[in-house]
């Protein structure tokens, strides 16, 4: 077995608003090419590894956008979230309204159309998911998971960007070795 031992810098940034400490574990490798930071907070934390950097780890951090390091830090975190069921049905009776306009149904299957929507707990789903079997699911045509479905901006991506932020802030403020 081998073991190595490295230099860490650990930063702790408290008073940031809507922020608990976060806490910034700094690993540049000194060689221009890697590096590793980890970020926690309230019991989370996130870690990424850099292999190619071409400068420090600090001059890297600093020259790199949010939404790449988010990227790296968490895949899964999407900028933007589905909106609640209110803000689809009005994009789907706006679709229903097109094709009354358009003279692709009548004024029946709009009425229909018009009712399901009314009354369903979850729009999207109706219309896009095949496996629920809803009569909305022909309102879009095929694929109507690919429709620009309304969308509002994630809380917890904006958190991390307000996190990630106060990283590049603590780091004009110290000198990392």
């Amino acid at each position: 077995m081998k073991v190595e031992q490295s230099q860490v810098t650990k930063l702790v940034i408290t008073g940031i608003e809507r922020h608990d400490p976060i806490h910034v574990y700094l690993e540049d490798y000194g060689d221009n090419k890697n590096g590793r930071v980890t970020i926690s907070e309230s019991g989370d934390s996130w870690s990424c590894f850099w292999g190619s950097m071409g400068s420090s780890l600090v001059e890297f951090i600093h020259r790199i956008n949010n939404h790449y390091w988010i990227g790296k830090l968490d895949s899964n975190l999407n900028s933007e979230i589905d909106d609640d069921n209110d803000a689809n049905a009005e994009y789907a009776k706006k679709q229903v309204i097109e094709l009354r306009k358009d003279d692709e149904i009548d004024q029946y299957e709009a009425r229909e159309y018009w009712d399901l929507i009314e009354s369903s707990d979850d729009v999207k789903s109706d219309c896009c998911n095949c496996y629920i079997g809803s009569k909305l699911l022909n309102l879009f045509g095929d694929d109507a998971w690919y429709n620009e479905w309304p969308s509002t901006p994630n809380p917890k991506y904006l958190r991390m960007e307000s996190r990630l932020n106060a990283v590049r802030e603590a780091l004009k403020q110290v000198t990392v070795n």
